[in-house]
């Protein structure tokens, strides 16, 4: 089987070492051999009378330039060895169109360009090889078409050869947050001119070592065609559009790959304000409608907010948006009021409104700003416990009144009043509630007293009271009999006994001498103290000739309290005594002067007993003792 090949990079002679002994196997001729060396030769000669002498690297007629030891694409297809007519024209149009790419990159400066006959190519006479063609004219015919490609891969063509310049890698129009530092992709392959950045027009320059703005960088190997610019702490500045471009070089065509950068800045602050611009806590009447604006301040592009309500959200609806002029010309401040009437209930009820920019979602963050609603409203009606109506307590007794006021914001002020004035201010203040508890010991000042209690907060004026009237028993403040102290047998006297100021009215009774005399009379008769005075009256009684002294008693019995007071008093019963009687001398007796002489004078009864004296004719004389026991004086 002939070779096929249509394309053999030849100039063996020139070739380094490897090349030739990749080419060692293709020693064997074919059958045709001769008729293909002959022809060869021939051509040979007609080349070197028809070729002129080579030009200089740089002529502006030059394709390309190449090293001695490299060929173009057009040479390799006009000087193909054709070993058999099975190579179609598909073939050799694609090697032609190969002749087209653009100038490659000399090896050396002075590089002689290899050009075919072009008289030879005009006229279509016969193509005679140059002389590096001649060491290997031909393919072994046994080859087939694959064994002649490995072959053509494996001979590494040397890097002159024309290639057209294109990029590998472009840059890609992109969005940036600001400060922050970006890499843009330029990957040349083939690169022949000279690799450059511009933004907006602006070259940027050539020379990697002086790249015009500090923060500017381009990095990657050049060697590789690699020009990727870097750009740290990205600003305004770089909202342009950026170019890579590659000059022409002879016949390579210029290159140039844009991409626009846009610059965002995420929100410099969020704040949720009331009136006023309150933040944090904003206080409002209940019933009162109240805005609360949510400012975003200084964004690129103009942010956006959500509103929630203890987190959930709320439809922008509700809301009134509106952007202005941020501190900057490139940068806007967004602001959202929400309009809200809160009841009591709103009370605690947290307001928040979330950013959404597309800065924050690249760096992942999330800004938002709350405020939670301090919303004022009357406190509850008072309650009492300690105390219900009807009740009856006794005096004695210790009690505690306690008032305690529900709700309120904020939480109200508790005082205790009786009668009217104020007794107790010490309330205490709890998260949903305020109690004063009142402790006192119950008496009888306190029976029908009305205890109120009134609750109040900075909210209103308006005073919330509620109150309680107690009713305390208690027994008499005191019993006490009026009587007159003496008497005298026939007398007719007066009694009565008082039980003063008792709740319920005591029942008052009488005794003399251990016996209820009879025609008692009682009555009783509001006291000022808030209770019962009882009086028990006897009237027009008879002292009786054999009556000793009255010892009277008065019983204040209170049945409710199982209480009663006494009182007793005496009336002493006046008597005459008996006449005296002297003892110690008969009248007929003598008596001797100078002699000691005892003289007894006895009186018998009387009430009280009798005092006696001793009188000499008509001068009293001291006793030498006086006694009274058991009725009788001496």
């Amino acid at each position: 089987m002939v070779c096929q090949a249509t394309l053999l990079v030849a100039s063996l002679t020139k070739l380094p070492p490897r090349v030739n002994e990749d080419f060692s196997f293709m020693s064997a001729r074919p059958r045709n051999s001769r008729a293909t060396t002959a022809a060869l030769r021939a051509r040979r000669e007609a080349r070197q009378s028809a070729d002129p002498p080579p030009k200089s690297v740089g002529s502006p007629t030059d394709d390309c330039s190449v090293d001695k030891a490299v060929v173009s694409a057009s040479d390799i297809v006009k000087y193909s060895v054709l070993s058999a007519p099975s190579v179609g024209p598909s073939a050799a149009a694609e090697l032609s169109s190969a002749s087209s790419v653009g100038p490659s990159a000399a090896v050396g400066p002075s590089a002689p360009s290899v050009v075919p006959s072009s008289a030879a190519a005009a006229t279509g006479g016969p193509l005679t090889p140059p002389r590096r063609f001649l060491q290997r004219e031909r393919c072994l015919s046994m080859v087939t078409w694959a064994a002649c490609l490995m072959v053509l891969l494996a001979v590494r063509l040397p890097t002159g050869v024309c290639q057209r310049q294109s990029f590998r890698a472009v840059p890609e129009s992109m969005t940036v947050v600001a400060e922050s530092s970006i890499v843009l992709p330029c990957e040349v392959s083939n690169q022949q001119g000279m690799a450059q950045w511009t933004r907006n027009g602006f070259a940027l320059g050539t020379d990697r070592s002086k790249v015009m703005i500090p923060r500017y960088r381009m990095v990657g190997n050049t060697t590789n065609g690699e020009h990727n610019l870097e750009i740290a702490n990205v600003s305004m500045a770089e909202n342009a559009e950026f170019q890579c471009q590659v000059t022409p070089y002879n016949n390579a065509m210029p290159l140039r790959a844009p991409a626009t950068i846009t610059v965002i800045y995420p929100p410099r602050d969020v704040t949720l304000e009331g009136q006023g611009g309150v933040t944090g806590v904003v206080t409002v009447l209940s019933g009162e409608t109240v805005s609360l604006s949510c400012n975003v301040r200084d964004s690129k592009p103009v942010a956006t907010v959500t509103w929630a309500r203890d987190g959930v959200e709320l439809t922008s609806a509700d809301a009134e948006e509106s952007e202005e002029d941020g501190s900057d010309t490139y940068l806007k401040t967004f602001k959202s009021v929400m309009s809200i009437t809160p009841t009591q209930d709103d009370n605690g009820v947290n307001y928040s409104c979330t950013v959404a920019h597309p800065a924050l979602t690249k760096l992942d963050l999330t800004m938002e700003a709350s405020a939670t609603l301090n919303v004022q409203y009357e406190p509850g009606a008072p309650e009492i416990s300690g105390y219900g109506d009807g009740e009856i307590v006794r005096a004695g007794d210790q009690m505690i009144l306690s008032c305690r006021s529900r709700g309120g914001n904020p939480v109200p002020d508790v005082f205790w009043y009786k009668n009217g004035r104020e007794i107790d201010s010490s309330f205490q203040k709890h998260r949903q509630y305020a109690i004063n508890e009142y402790e006192f010991m119950v008496n009888t000042t306190d029976n029908k007293a009305r205890y109120e209690c009134q609750v109040r907060n900075s909210v209103t004026n308006r005073i919330k009271r509620t109150s309680v009237k107690l009713r305390v028993n208690f027994p008499p403040s005191s019993v006490e009999i009026d009587a007159p102290s003496t008497a005298e047998v026939g007398d007719v006297i007066s009694l009565s006994c008082t039980a003063q100021n008792s709740n319920p009215a005591a029942d008052v009774s009488l005794i003399i001498n251990s016996q209820t005399p009879p025609g008692t009379s009682s009555s009783t008769q509001r006291s000022s103290d808030g209770g019962y005075d009882t009086v028990t009256t006897l009237s027009d009684y008879t002292i009786a000739e054999t009556v000793t002294d009255l010892i009277v008693t008065c019983y204040a019995h209170n049945q409710r309290l199982s209480s009663t007071k006494v009182d007793t008093k005496t009336i002493t019963i006046i008597r005459a005594p008996d006449p005296p009687a002297i003892v110690g001398y008969d009248g007929g007796q003598l008596l001797y002067v100078g002699n000691q002489h005892r003289l007894t004078c006895v009186s018998t009864g009387g009430n009280p007993l009798a005092t006696i004296t001793w009188y000499k004719g008509d001068e009293e004389v001291e006793a030498a003792e006086v006694r009274q026991s058991a009725g009788t004086s001496v």
